[in-house]
């Protein structure tokens, strides 16, 4: 009998490196490259993610700072009352007319007013101050917040430099406070005057102040042309020029009734223009 030929007997450490040479370049570069490509992807795509939403938080936080900025200056710009002192220190330097027309310029003309109230004409019979129940062209009465209200009686004072601290006159030598003694105690009192003849005015001028020794946040001075209130707010501790734009839409200017009406005692007026 014929005895088969022997095979040659290969290792098992061999075989196993036969039966990994073809799959091992297969996976390394299907696995490999796979592995890096995808990686880099992911990566890419994380990346470029979050710098798009960095870039959108940084547009909303751009367009919020816009926001804010454009509603400051609204606010700012709707103002339609302004508050000076160089109108005051160049009234005591340049007199009466340079008072009224800011007063650096030494008293330089500007347009004639078309209304004006200086208070000079009050007689203080050689003092610094006169009690009166009515001036010229003006009534007085108590403010709607005093406690004696829509009663008879009321006073103003009329003042010449009193009251005013360190602080010179502002519109000629003489002022007027609008308060009086009501049940023993100070209290506040309106003046009021009517106007005509005013088909070109375009602003109302005047100097206001608390008088010394008010706190000038318990100092609110309210104006009112014909049926509108035009300012109301608190007054300072030295004079300031307050200006009304007249133009606005809803303000008459043909007969119309003028009112300063002070909501506590210690309010000074002076150089009440129309212009």
């Amino acid at each position: 009998m014929t005895q088969p030929t022997p095979r040659p007997r290969l290792s098992l450490s061999t075989l196993l490196a036969l039966l990994a040479l073809p799959a091992f370049p297969t996976c390394l570069s299907g696995c490999l490259g796979t592995g890096e490509s995808g990686g880099s992807v992911e990566a890419s795509s994380s990346y470029e993610e979050e710098e798009s939403y960095e870039e959108e938080f940084y547009e909303e936080e751009s367009y919020e700072e816009e926001s804010e900025e454009s509603e400051s200056t609204t606010m700012t710009t709707t103002t339609t009352t302004t508050t000076t002192t160089g109108g005051a220190e160049g009234g005591a330097e340049g007199g009466a007319e340079g008072g009224a027309e800011g007063g650096a310029e030494g008293g330089e003309e500007g347009p004639a007013p078309l209304f004006e109230e200086d208070f000079e004409a009050v007689d203080l019979d050689g003092g610094d101050r006169a009690r009166v129940t009515e001036l010229a062209s003006w009534t007085v009465s108590w403010s709607p917040e005093s406690a004696c209200a829509e009663q008879p009686g009321a006073t103003a004072e009329v003042q010449a430099g009193v009251d005013l601290g360190t602080q010179p006159p502002v519109d000629g030598l003489q002022h007027i406070r609008l308060d009086g003694t009501c049940g023993g105690a100070l209290s506040p009192v309106s003046i009021t005057t009517s106007l005509s003849n005013l088909a070109g005015a375009t602003r109302l001028v005047f100097y206001a102040r608390a008088a010394e020794g008010v706190s000038p946040a318990d100092s609110n001075l309210r104006v009112r042309w014909g049926s509108a209130d035009v300012m109301d707010e608190p007054l300072l501790d030295q004079w300031a020029e307050y200006e009304v734009d007249l133009t606005r839409p809803g303000l008459s200017r043909e007969d119309v009734v003028l009112s300063l009406s002070p909501s506590l005692p210690g309010a000074l007026v002076d150089g009440v223009r129309v212009y």
